[in-house]
């Protein structure tokens, strides 16, 4: 008993400075559930939440303007669109790129974004709408920070690094930093796991 009490501490220790609790890898369980949300794609057209019944996700949350860390983010979502797209189930899997920089990165911003990332338009989906929406969906909805960074010029909003799993009835299983090479590898193991 004392052993997994000393477990238990250990874990909550390496959690405690990340801006969500991270589960064991083991136990992929229910952490939260999305609300409903309606956005737009960027090819203009209408996007929600609706449209990921069914499948197995991935969201990060970008802007295009930033020079801090969303390019290696976008890169990495590339890679893991690389290596999913030998996946048995890659019809069942969409990846999901929420701008927290609405205003500016309208549909057609998105779309260059996209296409200079080598985004699948079928698998990988980027998504904007208004401030209040995206902020509101972030904050209580993925419940991770986002807010104004008028400090630094540069990174004008801070936001989260994590890549959420969601599953198909809109329930998240599990954050993960997008930056972390083993956070990576435990996120593909937890989509496997979902999938099966």
């Amino acid at each position: 008993m004392k052993c997994v009490f000393v477990y238990a501490a250990a874990l909550l220790a390496v959690s405690c400075d990340r801006d969500v609790p991270i589960p064991a890898a083991e136990s992929i369980q229910v952490m939260a559930a999305l609300p409903p949300f309606d956005l737009v794609e960027r090819d203009g057209e209408p996007f929600g939440s609706a449209d990921l019944q069914g499948r197995v996700w991935i969201a990060n949350f970008i802007f295009t303007r930033c020079a801090g860390p969303c390019p290696a983010l976008t890169s990495q979502m590339y890679l893991l669109q690389k290596d999913l797209k030998s996946h048995a189930k890659w019809d069942d899997i969409r990846l999901v790129s929420f701008t927290v920089d609405p205003e500016h990165d309208q549909p057609a911003v998105l779309a260059e974004r996209a296409r200079l990332s080598l985004a699948d338009p079928d698998h990988w989906l980027w998504l904007t709408g208004t401030r209040a929406q995206i902020w509101q969906l972030v904050e209580k909805g993925f419940l991770l920070p986002v807010g104004e960074n008028a400090n630094d010029p540069t990174s004008p909003i801070l936001h989260s690094q994590k890549f959420v799993l969601v599953d198909p009835a809109g329930m998240i299983r599990g954050y993960y930093d997008g930056l972390d090479e083993a956070e990576r590898d435990r996120l593909k193991r937890d989509l496997d796991v979902l999938l099966r």
